[in-house]
């Protein structure tokens, strides 16, 4: 049974939390095992429920975002080695840092569904966002499968040196 865990910030309901919940909902049983690991604690709107109900186990850190970023690698490392998966698919700025600098043991891919210096600078303003998307693109440099979500995300990455 090949173990594969997702590491995601939260399952708040939306488009990211609905592709993960088809990825899974559409794992072969019999091949795949699939388990989730969240950064934050889950907001009123949360799917969490939906992929209980699915059978797929969620476990939380439960930290807040800086403390997630300061002491959350070390945290989710401990984890990760104890659930010993197969491979760790991460999406999301703060799961990528986490993947990217603390659980370089284990084979994984990232989801990205953005241009990192356009959409971060437009949602966090233009420094916040310009150092955002510097280190997440430096991040995803050092997952071994970087993935984007559409021919354009693929070429930005590319184009960015992922």
């Amino acid at each position: 049974m090949k173990k594969i865990l997702y590491v995601q910030s939260r399952l708040r309901s939306g488009g990211p939390s609905n592709q993960l919940y088809y990825l899974v909902k559409n794992l072969n049983a019999n091949e795949y095992e699939p388990s989730i690991i969240t950064l934050s604690p889950e907001e009123e709107e949360s799917d969490k429920p939906r992929f209980l109900e699915h059978g797929v186990p969620v476990h939380s850190l439960l930290l807040g975002r800086i403390e997630g970023l300061l002491r959350g690698g070390d945290i989710l490392k401990k984890i990760v080695e104890k659930h010993e998966p197969t491979i760790i698919h991460s999406q999301g700025w703060r799961p990528d840092l986490l993947s990217a600098y603390y659980l370089g043991a284990f084979p994984r891919v990232s989801t990205v569904r953005n241009h990192a210096y356009e959409d971060y600078t437009m949602k966090f303003g233009p420094v916040r966002g310009r150092v955002m998307a510097w280190t997440h693109l430096q991040a995803l440099q050092r997952i071994e499968k970087p993935v984007g979500c559409s021919q354009s995300v693929a070429a930005y990455l590319k184009s960015h040196g992922v």
